[in-house]
C-alpha cells in the first residue's frame, strides 16, 4: 500500500494486474482453446509503458476520463443513425443488388433476351452431348426450366446457372453474377453500418451513385435513372453527411477538447483558479521564455570591427549609444567612452540581401523537374555554386564578428550545417569528390535548404506566432502521437491473430497485396491508412465476407464488424481529436497570454534594459544601479515620466521589496517584485495549485543556476538607508548623463522613439 492509497486505487495499477492475470490464463498450451477469447487482449500489455511516461499518462488519462462523455456522444450518434436508416430502409431496401460481369461492371444487355439465349445454347448443348458425358460432368439430372421469373435477380441467377453448365460442356457463355454491394440498405442492421461509414466520409460517393442508378427491388440498375426524377436520393445522402459527419462526427473532437482542457485543469489544479491567477502563471512562462543575453561591444580588431558593423543593425547602435549616456555616466575620461554611429552599421542591408538570395535561391531550385534540359541542368549548378557561395560568406562573415558567440542561435547552427553541405555539394559538382556518397543523399541535403525559406518570418508577426505556438506544443504532440503509435501496435497484434489467415484479393477490392494482416509491418501501414479514411470500410467488408465463408481460422463475422468500428471509433474519433486539442490549448494559451497587462515586448525591454548594467550577464547588478535601472522601464512595470522625476522613482523603489545579498540584487527577484505590484493578490496561488507552483520553482531554478546557494538577505530595498543610497546614485548618475546628454549628436526626437525601436528590432535581433 502507499501512504494515501492502495495500490489497486491507481487504474493503471488495476490495468497491470488485468494484464498479468490473463497472461497467466493463456500461458499454458492446454488453455489456449478454451480461453481463446482472451488471447487478442494480450495485445494491449505495451500500455503499461504509459504509467512510466508522465506526459503520455496524462494524455492517456485524459482520454479514459472523456470515455464517459465520448460513450453518450455515440449513443446520440446510434439514435440518429436509426432514425436515418429506417428511412433508408424504405427508401433503398433490395434496390442495391445488380447483375455484373467477371470485371463487376453492368451487364448492359436486357437479361431476359440474354436468358433466352443462353437457354437455347444450353438446349442445343444438352441435345449434341451423350449422356455419358452428362454424366461425367454432373449433368444428368440438370433441368432447363422454361418458367416465368418476375424479378431480374431471378433472371440473373438462372442466366448465372445455365452459363455454369455451359462452360462444364465446353461451351462459351456468357459473365453473368447477382453481387450485392456493401454497404447497403436491406435491413436496419445493414444501413446502420452504412450510416457509419458515411459519417468517416469513406467512399460515401460510391454510395450514393448505387441509389441514383438503383430502378427498383431486385431489379437491375441502370446509369443515372434517378436523373429523371431529379437526383432525389442525392440529398437523403447530402444531408446525411452533413448531420451525422460535420455535426456528429465534428461533435467528439469539442468534447475531447473540453475534457482535456478540464482533466489538465484537476490535474495541476488550475481549474480552480481565477482569471488574474491564470494570467499571473503565463506571465512567469512569458518571462521564463525572455531572458537577458550578454552585452558585447564592437570588437577591437578593424576587420573583426567591419564585419561586426556588417551584420549589425542601426537600432543596435541608437540604444547602445543612449545607454551609454547613463552606463558610461560612471567614467570620468569622455574619451573612454564608446561612439556609436547608427551610419556605420548596415545590418538592414545585410540581412535584406540575404533573405532575397534565399528568396530567389528556392524559387529556383522549386523550378527543377524531371527531363528538363541540359542548359538548364547547367543553369542550376551555376547558381547552386553561386548561393552556395553567398551563404558560406555570410557564416565567414558572422563568424568574424561574433566569434564563437555565432553558434548560440539555432538559425546560426543550421545555417553553418546547410553551409556544410553546399560546399560538399561543391566537391561533387566541381572535383568528383566524394564519389563514394549516393546521388540521392547530396539531393536531399540540397533539399534541406529549402528551410531557410523560414527566415522570412522575422518580417511575418503572424506567420511566426503560428509556427512558434506549433513549435511549443511538439512536446505534447510527441506524447500523442507516441500514445497513437501504441494503439497501433495493440491493433496490429489484434488483427494479425483475428484478420490474418484471410486470402487475398477481396472481393470488394479492401484486402490486396498491400493491405493485409500477414505481417506485422503491413498491419500497421494498413491500420495508418485507415486512420484518414482511405478504403477502410472495403477491408471491413471483405474480412466480413471471409469470416462468412469460414476463411478467417473460425472467427465469427461480428468480430470483423466489432474490430473496424472499434478501431475507427477509438482512432479516428479520440485519438485524433486529441491532435486537435492539443493545438487548441496551444493556441488559447497564446492568445491568453497575448492579454496580459505585462506583454512579451514588455519583459523583452527589461531584459534589455538589465542587460545596460549587467553585461556580463551575471544576474546580479549593484543595488545602487536599482534607481537608474527602474527609471529606464515601460509601462506597465513602471509609471509614465519615471525618467527625470525623483519622487516616482522613489516611489517605485519604496514599494519594491526586493532582497540585498552582498550588495547586489537578483534578476529574477527583481523582475517579480515588479509584477507582483499588478499581480498582488493573484500571486498567492492556493494549495490546489501547488504542483504548477513546484514546476515553475523548478523552471526559474532550471534556467537561472544563480538561484542556488545565493548568500543570505542583508537587508531590503525598501529600507531607509538602501533607499537613501539608491537615489544618492540616481542624482549622480543623471546629473552626468544629463551634461553628456547636451554634448551628444543624438538628437532629441530619436530618443523618444527608441523604446518603440527595442521593442520592434533590437530584442530580437540585436542580442
Amino acid at each position: 500500500r502507499t501512504e494515501q492509497r492502495g495500490y489497486l486505487s491507481d487504474p493503471w495499477h488495476a490495468f497491470d494486474v488485468v494484464m498479468v492475470i490473463i497472461g497467466l490464463l493463456t500461458f499454458h498450451p492446454s488453455t489456449l482453446v478454451q480461453l481463446r477469447v482472451l488471447r487478442p487482449f494480450l495485445a494491449l500489455r505495451p500500455f503499461r509503458l504509459v504509467p512510466r511516461l508522465s506526459g503520455v499518462r496524462i494524455i492517456a488519462s485524459a482520454v479514459v476520463y472523456s470515455i464517459p462523455h465520448v460513450l453518450v456522444l455515440l449513443l446520440l450518434m446510434a439514435v440518429v443513425s436509426l432514425i436515418f436508416g429506417v428511412i433508408g430502409v424504405a427508401l433503398f431496401g433490395g434496390k442495391f443488388g445488380r447483375c455484373v460481369d467477371s470485371y463487376g461492371e453492368y451487364v448492359t444487355l436486357d437479361l431476359r433476351v440474354l436468358l433466352e439465349e443462353t437457354r437455347r445454347a444450353l438446349w442445343q448443348a444438352l441435345a449434341s452431348t451423350s449422356s455419358e458425358q452428362l454424366a461425367s460432368r454432373g449433368l444428368t439430372d440438370f433441368v432447363v426450366r422454361d418458367v416465368h421469373l418476375p424479378t431480374d435477380k431471378l433472371v440473373c441467377i438462372e442466366i448465372s446457372s445455365f452459363a455454369d453448365a455451359l462452360r462444364s460442356l465446353g461451351q462459351a457463355a456468357p459473365d453473368a453474377e447477382w453481387f450485392l454491394p456493401m454497404p447497403n440498405f436491406d435491413n436496419i442492421g445493414e444501413a446502420v453500418l452504412a450510416l457509419f461509414q458515411i459519417s468517416t466520409l469513406s467512399n460515401w460517393p460510391d454510395i450514393m451513385n448505387c441509389a441514383i442508378d438503383m430502378t427498383g427491388v431486385d431489379k437491375q440498375p441502370v446509369r443515372d435513372a434517378q436523373q429523371q426524377y431529379g437526383y432525389w436520393p442525392a440529398f437523403y445522402f447530402l444531408l446525411t453527411v452533413f448531420i451525422c459527419s460535420y455535426v456528429l462526427a465534428n461533435l467528439f473532437v469539442g468534447v475531447i477538447l473540453q475534457h482535456f482542457a478540464r482533466f489538465r485543469g484537476m490535474h495541476d489544479g488550475s481549474l480552480l483558479l481565477s482569471a488574474e491567477q491564470r494570467a499571473w502563471i503565463h506571465t512567469q512562462r512569458k518571462m521564463l521564455k525572455l531572458r537577458p543575453r550578454l552585452l558585447y561591444n564592437e570588437p577591437l580588431h578593424p576587420l573583426r570591427r567591419f564585419c561586426f558593423r556588417l551584420v549589425n543593425k542601426p537600432q543596435w547602435a541608437q540604444w547602445r549609444k543612449h545607454r551609454a549616456l547613463y552606463h558610461d555616466a560612471r567614467k570620468s575620461d569622455s574619451d573612454s567612452r564608446p561612439s556609436f554611429d547608427e551610419r556605420l552599421y548596415h545590418g538592414n542591408k545585410f540581412e535584406a540581401f540575404i533573405l532575397l538570395c534565399i528568396a530567389v535561391n528556392t524559387l529556383i531550385f522549386i523550378t527543377r523537374h524531371r527531363g528538363q534540359p541540359a542548359w538548364y541542368d547547367n543553369f542550376i549548378d551555376t547558381s547552386s555554386i553561386i548561393f552556395t557561395s553567398v551563404f558560406v560568406l555570410e557564416a565567414a562573415i558572422k563568424l568574424t564578428a561574433f566569434g564563437k558567440r555565432y553558434f548560440k542561435a539555432a538559425w546560426n547552427r543550421f545555417d553553418f550545417f546547410i553551409c556544410v553541405m553546399g560546399v560538399t555539394e561543391l566537391f561533387v559538382i566541381l572535383g568528383g569528390w566524394f564519389s563514394f556518397i549516393p546521388a540521392g543523399t547530396l539531393s536531399a541535403f540540397r533539399a534541406i535548404r529549402v528551410v531557410r525559406v523560414l527566415r522570412l518570418t522575422k518580417r511575418l508577426s503572424a506567420l511566426r506566432k503560428i509556427i512558434s505556438t506549433l513549435y511549443f506544443s511538439l512536446p505534447q504532440l510527441a506524447n500523442v502521437a507516441l500514445l497513437l503509435g501504441l494503439a497501433i501496435f495493440a491493433f496490429a497484434v489484434i488483427g494479425i491473430d483475428l484478420l490474418g489467415k484471410a486470402p487475398e484479393p477481396g472481393p470488394y477490392g479492401g484486402v490486396d497485396r498491400q493491405s493485409n494482416f500477414q505481417t506485422f509491418p503491413r498491419a500497421a501501414l494498413t491500420l495508418f491508412a485507415a486512420i484518414s479514411g482511405e478504403n477502410w470500410s472495403d477491408l471491413m467488408w471483405d474480412y466480413r465476407y471471409f469470416a462468412e465463408t469460414g476463411q478467417l481460422d473460425g472467427w465469427q463475422p461480428g468480430w470483423a464488424l466489432a474490430f473496424w468500428s472499434l478501431y475507427m471509433v477509438t482512432m479516428a474519433y479520440m485519438l485524433l481529436s486529441v491532435f486537435v486539442a492539443v493545438l487548441m490549448e496551444a493556441f488559447e494559451d497564446v492568445r491568453e497570454q497575448s492579454q496580459l497587462p505585462i506583454g512579451g515586448d514588455v519583459i523583452k525591454h527589461f531584459a534589455l534594459e538589465w542587460s545596460a548594467w549587467d553585461p556580463r550577464c551575471t544576474h546580479f547588478i549593484p543595488v545602487r544601479h536599482l534607481g537608474m535601472l527602474v527609471s529606464t522601464l515601460r509601462k506597465p512595470l513602471a509609471p509614465e515620466g519615471l525618467a527625470n522625476d525623483r519622487g516616482k522613482v522613489m516611489a517605485l523603489v519604496s514599494a519594491l521589496r526586493v532582497p540585498v545579498r552582498d550588495g547586489r540584487v537578483h534578476y529574477v527577484e527583481v523582475l517579480l517584485s515588479l509584477a507582483e505590484q499588478l499581480y498582488w493578490e493573484a500571486a498567492q496561488l492556493p494549495p490546489s495549485a501547488q504542483l504548477i507552483v513546484d514546476r515553475m520553482a523548478m523552471q526559474w531554478l532550471r534556467l537561472y543556476p544563480t538561484l542556488k546557494g545565493m548568500a543570505p538577505v542583508e537587508c531590503y530595498s525598501d529600507e531607509p538607508e538602501t533607499l537613501e543610497h539608491i537615489l544618492e546614485t540616481w542624482d549622480g548618475l543623471t546629473s552626468r548623463a544629463a551634461a553628456r546628454r547636451r554634448i551628444s549628436v543624438a538628437p532629441e526626437d530619436e530618443l523618444k522613439q527608441l523604446p518603440s525601436l527595442v521593442a520592434q528590432e533590437v530584442a530580437t535581433d540585436a542580442w
